[in-house]
């Protein structure tokens, strides 16, 4: 497995971004991930729609791409509370 290399993390501070914004944004895109990971467990593979062939690589295809949004959503989750951890900033 590869270690995943440390985030960059916005830096709340009164010259920037409000840490209220910054977080409204990161949450927004968690959410919509989050929607994308439901939209494609309804669109998973099912066997009426393959080949007995094509069923094994279809599921893991589906697994590889729920895997990639599940890092990106957990991604958006550590970054989120990574800027809530920082000290206020501006409103």
């Amino acid at each position: 497995m590869m270690m995943k290399k440390t985030m960059a993390v916005p830096r709340v501070n009164l010259n920037g971004t409000s840490k209220g914004q910054l977080l409204e944004d990161v949450q927004t895109v968690g959410a919509k991930v989050r929607e994308a990971m439901d939209a494609l467990t309804k669109a998973s593979p099912h066997p009426r729609d393959y080949s007995p062939e094509g069923m094994e690589d279809a599921v893991m295809e589906y697994h590889d791409r729920m895997a990639k949004l599940k890092s990106v959503y957990e991604d958006m989750l550590a970054l989120s509370e990574a800027i809530d951890d920082q000290p206020g900033g501006r409103s």
